[in-house]
């Protein structure tokens, strides 16, 4: 996979990150996982706003997507697979720009995480 690794949260691996998303999102699709990491405890995690730096300084729309049962097959800390796991990902409406334009970064957290949470568990 063509993947953009997030490394130690500094300011310049933060701004090296964000700027390679900008380049391959005007030739691609950009997946970004607003968790970051997978969960603990099989709860949504806080989202971090990285997403939203791309959403402000590109022309596009949000496309919310849940994975479902990703947990039950392989929690971050457990090194075997449980290959009787049921996956399922919900694809959702694309949220338009139009819709997200007037809110802050918060706001915008906010209906990502209400769409995605609208379809876990």
């Amino acid at each position: 996979m063509d993947y953009v690794p997030f490394k130690e949260p500094t300011y310049r691996n933060t701004k090296q990150m964000i700027d390679q998303l900008i380049y391959r999102s005007k030739y691609q699709s950009v997946a970004i996982f607003p968790e970051g990491t997978r969960t603990l405890n099989g709860k949504i995690n806080q989202f971090y706003r990285g997403f939203i730096y791309l959403f402000r300084t590109r022309e596009i729309e949000i496309l919310p997507v849940t994975l479902n049962g990703f947990y039950k097959l392989k929690p971050k800390n457990r090194f075997y697979i449980n290959f009787d796991s049921k996956l399922d990902v919900v694809i959702h409406k694309p949220i338009k720009r139009e819709e997200l334009l007037g809110k802050n970064d918060y706001e915008i957290l906010e209906t990502v995480k209400t769409v995605i949470e609208s379809a876990y568990h």
